[in-house]
């Protein structure tokens, strides 16, 4: 994935910086406002990051789709100017006129470039530099609490260059966030945290400075709650309606049950496309798991009790019917104790 984020960065950040370069070589000259900026110790560039608004989360690849604002900050002296002279309050240049850090997004699978109008110099020499784009990024999930999950969508920048000393990153906290008209279906956003760190390049000395932008989700769970888990607890209850019919009467016992079990089969196929394909188990794969159990259970029940009454006094049936009505009912409430607790652990 690296090498393609390396393509896509160079491409938004500093792609018209080889045309503006070729043309100087072709002239045979250079241009100093191409080099970095003087001064001791790296050139700090301050990186903010605003959602505009989500497409979708893809759970299988464990990827993202947003778009967005990317602005980069930095200040070059060279550029400096006094708007009284000059008559104008900032100045303007095209993409490539000008030295630029180059920026990867490192989990990007893909970044394209919406809009892009080149550099905004203030007086003060404080280049601006925004980008609105629509990207593609990984992200790692976590799904084993499903539908209860919560999740950290992650947007990473890093310097690209030769040289990564030169460049250090820092948050542009005022130009940070999410706007107020963007979406998630079926997810809650909580606001969007920075973490500054640095980063080895596998076993070399070189440390890249990165920022990481995390926004916080929580799925709105109240679909999978009416839809899937409530219909299963009650496919449940209607099974232990057998402990309550006359041991005798054993096919009416037997049949209740059995076309339980095949609703909650030809339910659980029904309810199949709504759920995230996943390599592992999630809570809603615990639960579903345990109600099956239990309604199984009754159906051995069922068979117990009847040849316990049949073949010994019908007293020793009625006292296991009387346990069993305590037992499932109890065992059951225990497993939904331990899963809801698994919740918030």
């Amino acid at each position: 994935m690296r090498p393609k984020a390396v393509l896509l960065a160079l491409f938004v950040f500093v792609g018209a910086a080889w045309a503006s370069g070729t043309a100087l070589a072709k002239e045979g000259g250079t241009t100093p406002l191409l080099d970095r900026p003087p001064g001791a110790g790296p050139v700090e560039v301050r990186v903010g990051m605003c959602y505009v608004d989500f497409d979708a989360i893809d759970a299988t690849n464990e990827n993202f789709k947003a778009m967005g604002y990317l602005f980069l900050s930095w200040k070059d002296p060279r550029l400096a100017f006094d708007p009284k002279a000059e008559g104008v309050r900032e100045k303007h240049y095209a993409a490539g006129e000008l030295w630029s850090p180059v920026i990867e997004v490192i989990n990007a699978l893909e970044f394209n470039v919406l809009l892009q109008d080149g550099y905004h110099v203030s007086p003060d020499g404080t280049v601006n530099f925004p980008t609105r784009f629509n990207a593609t990024l990984s992200s790692e999930l976590d799904y084993a609490r499903f539908p209860f999950d919560r999740q950290e969508l992650q947007f990473m920048v890093e310097p690209f260059t030769a040289e990564p000393d030169q460049v250090v990153l820092v948050q542009d906290e005022a130009r940070t966030g999410i706007e107020d008209e963007a979406f998630l279906s079926g997810w809650r956003l909580h606001g969007l945290t920075v973490e500054s760190s640095t980063r080895r390049f596998l076993k070399t000395p070189t440390r890249f400075s990165r920022l990481t932008f995390k926004l916080a989700i929580t799925r709105i769970s109240h679909y999978y709650l009416l839809n899937i888990v409530l219909p299963t607890f009650l496919f449940v209850l209607l099974s232990w309606i057998v402990f309550w019919v006359d041991l005798e009467d054993v096919s009416t016992q037997l049949g209740l049950t059995l076309s339980l079990l095949l609703t909650v089969v030809a339910f659980t196929i029904s309810i199949d496309t709504a759920l995230p394909d996943l390599e592992y188990s999630t809570w809603m794969d615990y639960f579903q798991r345990a109600s099956f159990v239990f309604i199984l259970l009754s159906a051995f029940e069922v068979i117990y009790v009847h040849r316990l009454a049949k073949d010994g006094p019908k007293e020793a049936g009625l006292r296991a019917r009387s346990w069993s009505r305590r037992l499932l009912p109890g065992g059951y409430l225990v497993v939904l104790g331990v899963l809801v607790a698994k919740i918030w652990l």
